[in-house]
């Protein structure tokens, strides 16, 4: 988002919106009414943070040990990298998981399309044009 406002703030903010860019519609114009999937379920009970199981505590090393369990129960790996540098003095990490999607539009198939199903919020599986009929353009 920064570098968004970084390039209205070098560019001028527009004057006039161009509503026929899907884009740009996306932002200004739409409803809940035309996209449901952000409110919550209506046949679940509403919940606080509470009512969740959590058992994340501040020892960095149990917490990327549970991370590491929870993706072997599904069948994926983590790799990690140490990317710290000495003169920095602040610990650095690259860590990777193939097979899990970026948030930018990628659309192969796996789990994108079946968790949903699996998780029973879904009876079937999207297609890919109806997973997202306007990608962000980033």
């Amino acid at each position: 988002m920064l570098g968004m406002i970084a390039s209205m703030e070098a560019h001028g903010a527009p004057t006039e919106l161009d509503l026929s860019k899907p884009e740009v519609n996306w932002w200004y114009t739409p409803t809940m009414e035309q996209h449901p999937y952000v409110l919550p379920d209506p046949t679940l009970p509403l919940t606080k943070p509470t009512d969740h199981a959590h058992d994340w505590n501040t020892d960095g090393k149990a917490n990327v040990e549970k991370v590491v369990t929870l993706l072997a129960d599904h069948g994926m790996t983590m790799s990690v990298a140490n990317m710290t540098k000495p003169d920095i003095g602040m610990p650095v990490v690259k860590v990777v998981v193939p097979g899990i999607r970026h948030f930018w539009p990628r659309f192969a198939p796996g789990r994108l399309y079946e968790v949903p199903v699996k998780m029973g919020w879904r009876d079937t599986a999207l297609t890919e044009l109806e997973l997202n009929p306007t990608p962000i353009f980033w």
